[in-house]
């Protein structure tokens, strides 16, 4: 992926995040529009595009910050003092979750330690010190620059480990209604490269989902796990 596919993902995420009112998008675009960061952009792509289904079953806030600011992190950061989403269900028979993007979560067994997915849905009541007690289902997106690049064994066990440590192995078993993303319902890890076949079983086992070819000028993505 070059210089102008990343301009162009920029481009379709911003798309995605467009206020109704101004027309203009949210977000952390400010700092990255004369150089482009296909790692940030990506992620925050992945991001919107999960909100964005989760449209259809649910009531979605955004929550600004204290000082009334409707941005997010480019990096691994504390809760406090970045937006984030709420969903309550359409259906009330369902819970409400939170929805952060990039939030440090610290391990109650080891509090100096954190993990940081790119996106955690945590129990609707989460607070601005969440550990591991406060998370459902954890994302995390990985961007290529060559779309046919696969995912590492390095990378899924990674995942894995962050999946262990915040106890996040029954995601399945949340009541999360997506809509298009209905096979998506897990620990995924996301990317716009390729899926590796040969370590399906092993994600079967960790409780992992390798979505691939997920992408801003494609509708159809490859899942296994």
């Amino acid at each position: 992926m070059n210089l102008e596919d990343i301009k162009k993902l920029k481009v379709a995420t911003e798309k995605l995040t467009k206020w109704e009112t101004t027309g203009q998008a949210f977000g952390h675009f400010e700092n990255i529009k004369s150089k482009p960061k296909g790692d940030n952009i990506y992620e925050f792509f992945c991001c919107m595009k999960i909100i964005k289904d989760l449209q259809k079953n649910y009531n979605i806030e955004l929550i600004p910050t204290s000082k009334g600011e409707y941005i997010f992190p480019e990096s691994p950061a504390q809760k406090n003092g970045w937006a984030y989403f709420t969903i309550e269900p359409k259906n009330k028979t369902l819970n409400s979750y939170q929805i952060c993007f990039g939030t440090n979560i610290k391990l109650s067994s080891s509090p100096k330690t954190t993990c940081a997915p790119d996106i955690s849905f945590q129990g609707i009541n989460s607070g601005n010190n969440p550990d591991e007690n406060d998370v459902e289902l954890i994302m995390d997106a990985k961007f290529k620059k060559n779309r046919d690049t696969k995912f590492s064994i390095t990378t899924i066990r990674e995942f894995a480990t962050m999946i262990i440590d915040l106890k996040t192995d029954k995601a399945l078993l949340t009541d999360i209604q997506f809509n298009d993303f209905k096979n998506m319902k897990s620990n995924c890890l996301i990317s716009n490269g390729q899926v590796i076949d040969k370590h399906e079983q092993y994600c079967k086992n960790k409780n992992i989902l390798q979505v691939g070819s997920f992408v801003y000028d494609n509708t159809k993505y490859d899942v296994i796990g």
